[in-house]
Parts: structure tokens; C-alpha cells; sequence
């Protein structure tokens, strides 16, 4: 497991979590779900278990142990159930910027190949169709057609100001 996508100030704050629990009160994916693992103080211990696992004192006089892929199956799916509200930030005592943890988080999980199905499809969609939908260039407005009403903006110009990549 490689950090690099972690500052050392997120690494501090990973390991500055008091395990309060004030980011439960105003986390909505966890009011929720309900689910330990889900709330930003399940994922920080999560995640410092395998921190500890790879690079803590045990590790560096016995060796990394191997991850559990299950488990790290199960951690990414609770960091990307997260919404990156910052609520969890903004409630924090300690001053943790989870939502910024989260999105490095996301990026080591990458790096790692653990990532929902959702963002493979995308990415092979982008590949093939240019498009996160996958769907014809051309195509790609016909949802307008079932709208009650039009929006207000022009959706189709001559020359748009916006590039779909």
C-alpha cells in the first residue's frame, strides 16, 4: 500500500481522530445506514489498521503483512458510498479535513485497483464513446425530447463554449 497520495498533514490527521464520534451526529450516509464502517470514525481506523499492517512497528521488525483483499473490498465501498459533503470536517473538534482525506483515499484505492464497477464502466464508456454514458456523441440529448419543459439555457450552439470530453 502506497501513501503517496496522502500529505503528511493528512497522515497526521488520520492518526489525530480521538474516536468522538461528533462526525456521526451530522454524517447523512451513516444516519442512514447505520453502519460503523461507513461513518468518517469507522473509515479512519479502518485505514489506520492498514497503515499499522504496512508500515508500523510490527511491520518494520517482521515485514508488511499481506492486505486482506476482502476487507480492502469492504473499506472502498464505505469511502465511496461517502457523499464529500464536509459535514464530518466542519463537526470535527480536532479540525480533520475528512473531505479531502476521502478524495486521497479514493485516489490510493485507485492506485490499489479497488474502485466501484460504476467508475470502471465509466472509464471504458469515456475510452470508447468520448462519454460517461457510453451513449452516441449524437445521441446524447435525446433525453430533452421527454422534459415537460425545455430549459431555459440553449442546450444545442453552433460553437459551445464547452467541450464534452
Amino acid at each position: 500500500m502506497k501513501l503517496s497520495a496522502l500529505s503528511p498533514k493528512q497522515l497526521i490527521e488520520i492518526d489525530a481522530c480521538t474516536r468522538c464520534g461528533e462526525c456521526l451526529k451530522v454524517c447523512p450516509v451513516y444516519t442512514q445506514k447505520g453502519e460503523e464502517e461507513i461513518d468518517p470514525r469507522g473509515k479512519i481506523q479502518t485505514f489506520k489498521s492498514f497503515i499499522r499492517s504496512q508500515y508500523g512497528l510490527w511491520a518494520k521488525i517482521f515485514g508488511p503483512k499481506k492486505l486482506d483483499e476482502e476487507k480492502l473490498k469492504k473499506f472502498s465501498e464505505m469511502v465511496y458510498r461517502c457523499t464529500l459533503c464536509g459535514e464530518c470536517s466542519v463537526s470535527c473538534p480536532v479540525s480533520i479535513d475528512a473531505k479531502h482525506l476521502w478524495t486521497a483515499l479514493r485516489e490510493t484505492l485507485v492506485e490499489m485497483g479497488h474502485f466501484p464497477e460504476a467508475a470502471k464502466r465509466m472509464k471504458a464508456n469515456v475510452l470508447k464513446a468520448h462519454n460517461v454514458s457510453g451513449d452516441e456523441n449524437e445521441e446524447r440529448t435525446e433525453w430533452l425530447e421527454f422534459l415537460d419543459e425545455l430549459p431555459n439555457h440553449q442546450y444545442q450552439k453552433e460553437k459551445a463554449e464547452v467541450a464534452f470530453l
